[in-house]
């Protein structure tokens, strides 16, 4: 269980916190940065995070999130998200696709469906061994 943080940042990372993200950490409307990377966080990451309208930056690799990538197309001022090597699958949301190289995305080691990979590359979205097709190794 992942402990509630009252600040605009909260850094978890790394603290071996196991089990599912609790829905309350999405009340934390003023929720500027988040980093839950390299813990054994498992489930599909909760909607109720997806809409701190803050949030700039988004670290949640290396976990056992599963299902769809969240839709994280309200937040606007979301600048770094990274989801390097869960377990999410289907497809890249086309918000994904359609952020410029303002953004640092890095959505390498999941299962995205192939046929939703972006047709162009960018220097600032990595797919590495993103999709179940393991096509894309460059």
């Amino acid at each position: 269980m992942v402990p509630i943080y009252h600040a605009k940042t909260g850094a978890f990372e790394s603290n071996s916190f196991s089990g599912t993200i609790p829905s309350e950490l999405g009340k934390l409307v003023n929720l500027v940065y988040l980093n839950l990377n390299s813990n054994n966080l498992t489930g599909e990451f909760p909607l109720d995070l997806t809409n701190p309208t803050k949030l700039t930056e988004l670290r949640i690799s290396s976990n056992y999130f599963t299902g769809r990538m969240p839709e994280f197309g309200n937040c606007k001022q979301l600048q770094i998200l990274y989801l390097t090597s869960n377990l999410f699958s289907g497809p890249i949301p086309e918000w994904i696709k359609l952020r410029d190289g303002h953004y640092q995305i890095d959505l390498s080691y999941n299962n995205f469906s192939e046929t939703s990979e972006p047709s162009t590359c960018r220097e600032t979205f990595n797919l590495f061994r993103s999709s179940s097709g393991q096509k894309n190794n460059s």
